[in-house]
């Protein structure tokens, strides 16, 4: 995996740049080797909390994570996947006011019930691209 960290470049319409460090976005081969590094993660220390009962629910989408944790052992937990690799940063948004934002949907906790509703981030744009000018990739 060296080789393809070590000779990860992107083009772009301003030149060609090449990746300091991770994996280009947008390259061909990126998604499935961060999927793969992430589920390394996941096996290594993930896992045992899941098995032992300190995570009660996990859910992962590409890099984003909605973990339930036992309570007191968020820190523990969030410590140990940021020591699985120094170029990793997991971090947390905590529940407020018994609502979590996970990609595009509000999760709220009321009565016992789980209500889910779409959320948008207010820097949100209703702006679209031109599909016969724009940029990028038709498919």
């Amino acid at each position: 995996m060296g080789v393809l960290l070590e000779f990860s470049a992107f083009n772009s319409l301003a030149g060609l740049y090449k990746q300091k460090e991770g994996l280009s976005m947008g390259g061909k081969v990126s998604p499935c080797l961060a999927n793969i590094f992430v589920n390394m993660m996941e096996m290594d220390i993930i896992k045992k909390h899941i098995e032992s009962g300190n995570i009660i629910s996990y859910h992962r989408y590409v890099n984003d994570i909605c973990c339930i944790v036992k309570k007191g052992l968020k820190d523990e937990i969030l410590d140990e996947m940021n020591k699985f690799d120094h170029h990793l940063k997991f971090t947390e948004e905590p529940m407020l006011e018994g609502k979590l934002n996970f990609l595009d949907t509000t999760i709220t906790f009321e009565n016992n019930q789980i209500i889910l509703k779409q959320y948008r981030k207010p820097e949100a744009s209703d702006c679209l691209i031109n599909f016969k000018k724009g940029v990028a990739p038709k498919a």
